[in-house]
């Protein structure tokens, strides 16, 4: 008998991913101005301006790195695990693959939370659902049971 459940499942975009070198090269000319600066005298327009772009730079950086969107998902429940179905694939997960589910506890005005299944392979699913379909995997999988953080 299959078991059908709807969640949101954290989708990762290609924008996620300028966000760290952004970030980086924020630092990097950072650390180019500091250096130069020992060997100049104070400018203080010029000082100013360039603080004002490294600083929207790392702003920049940190928006596209934490750019999170959530797209509706099926999970199905079937005999040796469960198969998640959404825009970005068809993941089927055997039950001895998930390590655990970590729950980040982000509950909003609907009772949703936020939780991670984090798999032996390395692999993290980061799923938004009812916390009652938290506790029932919990319930049905006690010893994968993670981290809890309120």
């Amino acid at each position: 008998m299959e078991y059908m459940i709807d969640f949101q499942l954290k989708g990762r975009y290609l924008i996620n991913r300028f966000g760290t070198p952004i970030i980086l090269i924020s630092f990097l000319l950072f650390g180019y101005y500091i250096y130069s600066a020992s060997f100049s005298e104070f400018n203080f327009t010029e000082n100013i301006i360039f603080i004002f772009v490294v600083l929207s730079l790392l702003s920049i950086g940190i928006w596209c790195m934490s750019y999170n969107t959530f797209k509706r998902s099926k999970m199905t429940f079937i005999k040796q695990g469960f198969i998640i179905k959404s825009d970005i694939g068809f993941i089927p997960l055997h039950f001895n693959e998930v390590e655990r589910f970590d729950s980040i506890n982000i509950k909003d005005k609907n009772q949703k939370i936020q939780f991670v299944i984090v798999c032996n392979d390395g692999r993290k699913f980061k799923i938004r659902a009812h916390k009652d379909i938290y506790e029932g995997l919990i319930a049905t999988f006690p010893s994968k049971e993670g981290s809890y953080s309120l």
